[in-house]
C-alpha cells in the first residue's frame, strides 16, 4: 500500500484520504466523508504510474440530469475554459479512453471524487453537490480527475508549513496525512502556496484558529484560488508530456 503513518507537529497521523477544497461554504468539511483528494511524501503530488493518466489528455465526461441548466452551463464552462494552457481537454460523451469517462453528479452532500486520475473501470464518479458549484471548487476536484492530489499534504511541506494539529477536530486529523514517495511525483516543481490544491489556513479547525500556517513569504491566501496556478499548469503539462 501507498499508505504510511508519519509525526506532524508532534503528532501522529495516519494517511489517508480527503474529499474537495474548502471554499464557498466549506463544501469539503460539509461533506463529512472520505475521499480521493490524496496525501503524499517528497515534492509530490501527481500521481506517477502513468495508467492513472487520459489517454492523449482527453478526458470524456457525462453530466447528470439532475442538474439544472443553469447548474450544467455552468460546469461545462469550468471544463471549458479551466484548463486553459494546459493539454487536458475535457470531452462531452462516454465513448474515448476505451470506454472511461466521468460521470459528474450530485448524488452525494459534499465534493469529492471516486479517483484520483484515470480509473479505468468505465465509469467514475465526480460529485459536485450544490454546494459545490463554484468554479474553484470544480476545479480542485478536476485537478484531482486529472491525478493530481493536495499540495499541502506533500512531505516536504514541513518547510514550508507549519500543521497546527492542536486546532484540528477531533477525528479529522487524517486530513493532514501524507502518501509514500514512490507514489507521486512534483515533476520538478516547488512546493505551490498558491496551488488550487492546497487547503486554506483555518480547514477543519475546531476554535477558529489556524491549522495551516505558511513558514514563508507569500502574496497567495492559501485555498482560495479559483484557477489553476501556473505550477498547476506546468505539472499537469509535465505529467502529460505535453508538446513532448
Amino acid at each position: 500500500m501507498y499508505f504510511k503513518t508519519v509525526l506532524v507537529s508532534s503528532v501522529l497521523l495516519f494517511a489517508g484520504v480527503a474529499s474537495g477544497i474548502i471554499c464557498a461554504g466549506d463544501p469539503q468539511e460539509d461533506s463529512g466523508k472520505s475521499e480521493d483528494d490524496m496525501f503524499f511524501l517528497r515534492k509530490r503530488n501527481g500521481v506517477i504510474n502513468p495508467r492513472y493518466r487520459w489517454r492523449n489528455g482527453q478526458i470524456c465526461y457525462t453530466i447528470s440530469p439532475a442538474f439544472n441548466q443553469t447548474q450544467v452551463e455552468l460546469i461545462k464552462s469550468t471544463v471549458a475554459t479551466g484548463f486553459t494552457g494546459t493539454c487536458i481537454k475535457w470531452v462531452e460523451c462516454q465513448s474515448c479512453c476505451n470506454g472511461d469517462y466521468v460521470y459528474i453528479t450530485n448524488d452525494h452532500k459534499g465534493c469529492s471524487s471516486s479517483s484520483t486520475g484515470r480509473a479505468g473501470v468505465g465509469r467514475q464518479l465526480l460529485n459536485l453537490a450544490k454546494e459545490c458549484l463554484y468554479k474553484g471548487t470544480m476545479l480542485h476536484e478536476m485537478l484531482h480527475v486529472v491525478g493530481f492530489k493536495h499540495q499541502h499534504s506533500s512531505p516536504e511541506r514541513d518547510d514550508y508549513v507549519t500543521i497546527k494539529i492542536e486546532n484540528v477536530m477531533d477525528g479529522f486529523e487524517i486530513q493532514f496525512g501524507k502518501y509514500t514517495p514512490d507514489y507521486l511525483s512534483s515533476f520538478g516543481q516547488p512546493y505551490d502556496y498558491c496551488s488550487i490544491m492546497h487547503y486554506h489556513e483555518t480547514a477543519f479547525s475546531k476554535n477558529g484558529k489556524p491549522t495551516i500556517v505558511p513558514k514563508l513569504p507569500t502574496t497567495c491566501k492559501l485555498g482560495a484560488a479559483s484557477e489553476l496556478s501556473p505550477i498547476d499548469k506546468l505539472k499537469v503539462n509535465a505529467m502529460y508530456k505535453c508538446g513532448l
